[in-house]
Parts: C-alpha cells; structure tokens; sequence
C-alpha cells in the first residue's frame, strides 16, 4: 500500500504531522479523499514531479502542482545534485499498480500537455510530502496555487531538519532560500558586458529563488512563464533559469505573466 511505503520512507516524528494532517479540509472546504477527483491508476515513475498514469482508459502524463524537484531528464541540462534521490523519494511513496486520486485546479495542462495535480495516496498529499524530504521545492505554475500553502509548510520543515536540498550536499544551492548565499552573484554579472542585456541569450542559474542582479527576470519551464520583479508570483517562482530582460526570456519562447 502506498501509505505503508509512506511509513517507511518518513521520519517518524514527521509521519505523526502527516497523519494528523494529512486528511484534513484544503481551503476550499473539501476533504482530500476520494469525494472529489479522478481515481486512476499509476503506470510509472518519470522523475521527481511527474509520472504516468492510467485516466480511464487513457496514459496520462501528470506533473505534480506547486513542487519543482531536481531536474534528470531535461533534454538541454544535466542532472542535478538531488535528482535522482527526489526520483527515488517518488517511488517510494507510489509504484506502478498503485490507485492515487487526482486532484486539480484552475489550469489543467502545462505547455507540454502535462495533467497538473495534486496527488493523494491514501488521503496524503504526495506533492507536500516531497516537499517535507527537502526535494519538491514551492512553484506557482500559471497562477495554480490550491496545493502551495501545504506545499510551503512542509518546505520549511524540511529547511527546518536540514533535510534534502537543505543538507548541504548541493551547496548553495541548498541553501535557505532568504539566506541564500551572495557568492554566485559575482560570477554571474560579468556575463552582461559580453553583449547587451537585450541579446543576451541567457539563462543563468541563482540560488534558491534569488537571481543574480544581472539577471532579474524568472522564467518557469512549467507554464512557460516569464516574471518580471515586482510582479504577483516573483517571489514564489524558482531562480532556475535567470534572463538579463523580458526580451532574452521572449527569444527564449517565454512568454508575459499577466500580473
């Protein structure tokens, strides 16, 4: 059963808050059980936040909403420190053959044509549990935050017990976020004097959620978003891919956030 792997996998003063919460109302006053929902059937396990499922009679690719875990099969970047851990976490917690309820938001699909939701394994909110290991770092996909109040407490748990990317194996990169070390920043500025800020072809990487100054605007793989600072979801977008300007983020296919 899902929920036994759950056990195993959990510290155990961790497991306790999970079953005292793990049931609870979500905001909009529905019980996270089986009231409400897709009942499917999990067919794989493609990395941290995503795998494949069975909806219907139909496979199904389904991105986890509001956690960003460590990439391994991006087809343009490396594998990152944490991946493949983030990966194993996932497994742990639901296989192929297991039953899992789908839950959604506003957005339904990303821009590659992925399910968004939230995952429940017996009543337990998978999304905030791979958040509680320190690998499903909080992200706001094209305004999609039903999940993210969960999601972000049990971030700052995880921060709290110096756990996944919060134990120092990645550097500073793991480091917390409104903490985030100031070295990269030095590194990443010379790269405006090589061109203008507006040929600049980007991106660079920041630590946490915090770009280098020389590349102030965000972009999010997911929803194929660009935020400028200033802008509503800012703070809460990963600083994974860093633009000198909207323009760099454009070429790049990013496009605006509304707001």
């Amino acid at each position: 059963m899902p929920l036994a792997r759950l056990r195993a996998a959990l510290p155990a003063a961790a497991l306790s808050l999970l079953l005292l919460t793990g049931c609870t109302a979500t905001d909009d006053g529905v019980t996270p059980a089986s009231t409400e929902g897709d009942v499917v059937t999990v067919e794989s396990i493609s990395d941290g936040d995503t795998l494949r499922v069975t909806l219907g009679e139909v496979s199904t690719r389904v991105r986890l909403l509001n956690i960003d875990t460590p990439e391994t099969r991006h087809p343009s970047k490396p594998v990152e420190c944490m991946g493949p851990e983030a990966t194993a976490a996932l497994t742990s917690m639901i296989s192929p053959g297991d039953t899992v309820v789908l839950r959604y938001d506003r957005r339904l699909h990303d821009r590659y044509d992925r399910l968004l939701a939230g995952v429940y394994a017996d009543g337990v909110l998978v999304n905030a549990e791979m958040a509680r290991l320190g690998y499903g770092e909080p992200a706001v996909f094209d305004g999609n935050d039903r999940f993210l109040p969960e999601v972000e407490a049990a971030w700052e748990e995880a921060r709290a017990n110096g756990v996944g990317r919060f134990s120092g194996e990645c550097g500073a990169a793991a480091e917390p976020i409104p903490e985030a070390a100031p070295a990269p920043v030095p590194e990443a500025a010379p790269a405006p004097e090589a061109a203008p800020a507006d040929g600049d072809a980007g991106p660079v990487s920041g630590a946490g959620s915090v770009c280098p100054d020389s590349h102030p605007v965000k972009a999010n793989d997911n929803s194929g978003i660009y935020h400028m600072p200033g802008q509503q979801h800012y703070g809460r977008t990963n600083a994974r891919n860093c633009y000198a300007s909207a323009s760099a983020a454009q070429a790049d296919g990013y496009r605006a956030a509304r707001r």
